[in-house]
């Protein structure tokens, strides 16, 4: 009996596992039907070239190209 069902547990484990094992990925994403357009502005690019004879200048052109992240930088992570 111990033998008999220790067989049937392997051969339904084998069914199980030869079920499983299919070619088709489900986490696959056709991104051919959602294509979008990132840009990317690097905020460290930006604040490191600015030009430090005309600082202010530079704060306001930042300031331009980053008016919702410029403060939150200034007064959270440089704090």
């Amino acid at each position: 009996m111990k033998k008999n069902g220790l067989s049937i547990i392997s051969i339904l484990g084998l069914i199980m596992l030869f079920a499983s094992c299919t070619k088709s990925n489900r986490f696959e994403i056709d991104t051919n039907k959602n294509r979008i357009d990132v840009k990317i502005h690097r905020f460290d690019k930006d604040l490191l070239s600015l030009d430090t004879t005309n600082i202010k200048a530079g704060v306001n052109k930042l300031y331009s190209n980053y008016h919702e992240f410029l403060p939150v930088f200034t007064t959270e992570v440089l704090d």
